[in-house]
């Protein structure tokens, strides 16, 4: 790993004082060749951005006092004063561009001190942004807070806890606006680590890190029973991180627990109710509504297919609580009273025998119908002469209010009036009423 450091100076004069970092101190007038001295291990390359002003006043004794700290030469790259926006711009540019050829990986170090007014917010975001490329990591943001001087001496304080922040805004928008957990895993993978460095209470937190992140494959493969099992294990864990303490060694878990609380916790089971297996589930009204959000939750992120491969296995789902099946997950109860009876009305309602169906049996038949031709044109891949109509905004929405008001339909019937007659009992296509075509 290539370890890089990113600096600048000014055109100030600038005095020789006494900088502290990690409890080690050195007298030096620029707190970049104090960090050269006082980190763990030393730059393999420096990057010294200035404006042509400041090379013309300070690079000579900067560039020497950085040499002889380092060990190495350090490289000059003259950047504009950033007086308006194309300047900014071009700094931008500048530093993404220095980056070319530096090597494949990269630990990145920067010290905004000396970087004048509107060039420390450039030099923060700039960084920010190489920091999202695979193969470069940002390491620490210095300051050398001068202002904080205490009998001449200054603290470096490193800053990259805001970049915390940052990523945690992101990765929150970036769930609410996608529905991806991609970015929520990263960062928990990076918070785990803190506290690996320190060894404190890494087995509380690698839970969490290891509940939330088993979070992921179900929520992107529809499957909402494991999804409600796995909310459950992070509301739990991170109960146990607030009333243990934890948050006090990071103060940002303590924003991070209310969000990931309130985030998830419309998938997380009724909390009065103790479920630690898919067995122990039970079939009711609040699980029929917990599953139905969860379609909602696929629809508004315009995930077509989770959504239609949700919405059949939940109709089943209604008519298995409508005649009060017990044992809804074993699929001897399950196919009988569930995908072969839904088979035969969707086929009555096919073939125009509506006449053998009840108000109730033709509209759940009628969803059912439209599901599976548009779940099937996804199955399918499209391969067929007409196009895929599943990408209908309004079609699946008005799908969607009439799942919602099956529930108060459902609610008025009884087992009897979702049964067939038993000499009306046949065979109906495959797994799923002749569905998979």
């Amino acid at each position: 790993m290539i370890y890089t450091l990113i600096t600048t100076i000014g055109t100030s004069d600038y005095k020789e004082i006494e900088y502290e970092f990690d409890g080690r101190k050195i007298f030096t007038p620029y707190p970049s060749v104090a960090l050269c001295k006082l980190l763990p291990s030393k730059p393999k390359s420096i990057l010294a951005f200035l404006t042509e002003e400041a090379r013309e006043k300070n690079w000579a004794r900067y560039r020497e006092s950085l040499k002889e700290a380092s060990g190495i030469e350090p490289e000059l790259v003259i950047i504009p004063a950033g007086r308006n926006e194309g300047e900014l711009i071009e700094i931008f540019r500048k530093i993404v561009d220095s980056f070319q050829g530096k090597g494949r990986e990269l630990d990145i170090i920067l010290d905004i001190t000396f970087a004048f007014r509107s060039l420390q917010f450039i030099f923060f975001v700039t960084t920010f942004y190489l920091s999202s490329h695979p193969n470069y990591k940002l390491k620490g943001i210095y300051y050398g807070a001068l202002e904080q001087k205490v009998e001449n001496c200054a603290p470096i304080i490193n800053l990259q806890r805001l970049i915390r922040m940052v990523e945690w805004y992101y990765s929150v928008r970036t769930f609410q606006d996608t529905g991806s957990l991609v970015m929520l895993s990263r960062l928990f993978q990076k918070i785990s680590a803190d506290f690996a460095k320190s060894d404190k209470n890494i087995e509380m937190v690698s839970a969490i890190r290891d509940s939330f992140n088993k979070l992921v494959f179900p929520l992107d493969n529809a499957l909402p029973l494991e999804c409600g099992l796995q909310a459950r294990m992070i509301s739990k864990k991170l109960s146990e991180i607030r009333t243990n303490g934890i948050v006090e060694e990071l103060p940002e878990w303590k924003m991070i627990g209310g969000e990931v609380d309130s985030l998830f916790s419309w998938l997380n089971f009724p909390p009065e109710i103790e479920i630690t297996a898919k067995s122990q589930i039970v079939l009711d009204e609040n699980e029929i509504k917990r599953e139905l959000k969860l379609i909602e939750f696929y629809l508004k992120h315009k995930r077509v297919q989770e959504a239609l491969l949700l919405m059949r296995e939940w109709l089943i789902n209604l008519l298995l609580w409508v005649q009060g099946v017990k044992n809804w997950l074993d699929k001897d109860e399950r196919y009988p009273n569930g995908d072969k009876l839904l088979g035969y009305w969707r086929e009555l309602f096919k073939t125009n025998q509506k006449d053998k169906l009840n108000t109730f049996q033709t509209n759940i038949a009628e969803l059912f119908n439209q599901v599976a031709d548009l779940r099937n044109d996804l199955a399918h891949c499209g391969f067929d002469v007409q196009n895929v109509q599943a990408t209908s905004d309004n079609k699946l929405e008005t799908i969607f209010k009439k799942l919602e008001m099956l529930i108060e339909d459902a609610k008025k019937v009884s087992p009897e009036d979702v049964k067939y007659p038993r000499e009306e009992s046949p065979e109906v296509g495959v797994r799923g009423g002749g569905e998979e075509t």
